[in-house]
């Protein structure tokens, strides 16, 4: 009788974990289709990213932030402006900008998110996103780097 139980036991657990998954795995594409999460806007790639940078981003912050060194305002900003990022454009939880990202080797929400101030600090000043720093900041393989590349290329100058 105890072996009839545990066998319902078993099978029951394995029947509502499957459920369990299939749920979380469903919530999970409609957070990654979803264009906002929890009412905030989700920016589909890095030109999208800077439009909402430059609505969210006060001006005086903005110009403050062209007098810095990219690898500055990007270390400043990580626990700020960055942890926000991380935060409510849904890098933790899978998001359509996280899937983006992961496009071109970026994982890690952290460095995801150092990444897109990085860019924005270059996108602020003028400056080429497909520089040697960039490459070098980016730190992916051959292959990747040049898919990145040609498709911010299509931006032309960033846009």
């Amino acid at each position: 009788m105890n072996w009839t139980l545990a066998s319902y036991c078993l099978a029951l657990s394995l029947f509502l974990s499957s459920m369990l998954s299939a749920q979380d795995k469903s919530s999970l594409k409609e957070i990654n289709l979803s264009d906002t999460i929890n009412g905030i806007y989700i920016p589909k790639d890095i030109k999208d990213c800077f439009s909402q940078l430059d609505v969210i981003y006060p001006d005086s912050l903005k110009n403050k932030a062209r007098l810095m060194a990219d690898y500055e305002f990007a270390s400043g900003a990580h626990f700020g402006l960055g942890m926000w990022i991380r935060n409510n454009w849904g890098l933790w939880q899978g998001s359509r900008l996280k899937t983006y990202f992961a496009r071109f080797g970026y994982t890690v929400p952290d460095a995801t998110s150092s990444f897109i101030l990085f860019a924005y600090h270059r996108y602020l000043n003028g400056k080429d996103l497909k520089g040697p720093k960039m490459r070098k900041k980016r730190k992916l393989n051959k292959r990747r780097l040049i898919k990145f590349i040609r498709e911010i290329g299509a931006l032309g100058e960033y846009g």
